[in-house]
């Protein structure tokens, strides 16, 4: 995750939504803790939802206010 503003960002949600067919098949969700400002962080995800097999998957990171 990049924050490209010249403020820190306190708090980010992250959650990774999985599909087969097109179809939702679980996802997972972390916080990440703050992001400086202009810097990069990394984040892991693991799939807590007991399935496999996917074929395609979205990432989506939300503020925290």
């Amino acid at each position: 995750i990049t924050n490209k503003t010249d403020y820190e960002v306190p708090g980010v949600l992250v959650s990774v939504v999985y599909y087969k067919d097109g179809k939702i098949v679980g996802g997972s969700t972390e916080r990440l803790n703050s992001i400086p400002a202009k810097e990069k962080v990394s984040f892991n995800i693991q799939n807590r939802s007991g399935f496999n097999g996917y074929d395609e998957y979205e990432v989506y990171a939300i503020v925290e206010s």
